[in-house]
């Protein structure tokens, strides 16, 4: 019997719609004169499907202030107020996505649409947002945020059993790739120089390479 096509994990980890954002995470202690103490640590280069829920005005008599939302789908564990076993007291998640900071304000499991995704709302960190980010169509310049432009599928020439070749010279965080429909994470598993790409675990007959820029 054949398993069933979940079409929400493909969409969800389409390249098309895939995004790229950081994350501040805030682990919070209290000292001994009972203030709240912040250790904070920033993960970079995740992956995943960001909507902007509009950038409302909000006027007010003495300031005016933005009301800009996220709504982002990914399958890194994004927190909000929470603790673990050890324990230690978690502050809601900061991600950083286009110039702006959004707090994690909501999070749900989405494993009905896509094993081990999440998705989380975020509402803006501070009152006024920075300006949106105009695609200027330059593609892989360094200019832009990753998938800035059009995105296009190439298919790897493998040369070896740890290097591949593109046709084209990009930069490693405007790309994405995936062997045997899997995707791989820069640079824990593969890196990119020029149109080179270094593989860390080798290549088997039969792998099947797909990169995205």
């Amino acid at each position: 019997m054949c398993p069933l096509l979940n079409p929400g994990a493909v969409v969800l980890s389409s390249p098309i719609l895939l995004d790229t954002f950081s994350v501040m995470r805030r682990v919070e202690t209290v000292n001994s004169s009972g203030e709240s103490v912040l250790s904070v640590s920033a993960i970079t280069g995740i992956y995943g499907v960001v909507k902007a829920i509009g950038d409302r005005l909000d006027r007010r008599a003495d300031e005016d202030s933005s009301k800009k939302d996220l709504r982002v789908f990914t399958k890194f564990a994004l927190r909000g107020s929470t603790r673990d076993g050890v324990p230690t007291d978690y502050k809601p998640d900061l991600v950083y996505w286009h110039g702006n900071n959004f707090l994690v304000v909501d999070v749900r499991d989405y494993g009905a649409y896509g094993v081990g995704y999440v998705v989380a709302e975020c509402n803006l960190f501070e009152l006024v947002s920075a300006p949106p980010q105009v695609n200027s169509g330059l593609g892989n310049s360094g200019t832009l945020l990753p998938f800035g432009g059009l995105v296009t599928a190439y298919q790897p020439t493998i040369i070896s059993s740890t290097q591949a070749t593109i046709p084209i010279t990009v930069l490693q965080q405007n790309c994405i790739l995936f062997k045997n429909s899997l995707q791989l994470q820069a640079p824990s598993q593969f890196t990119i120089s020029g149109n080179t790409i270094t593989f860390f675990d080798a290549l088997v007959p039969g792998d099947s390479l797909t990169f995205y820029a």
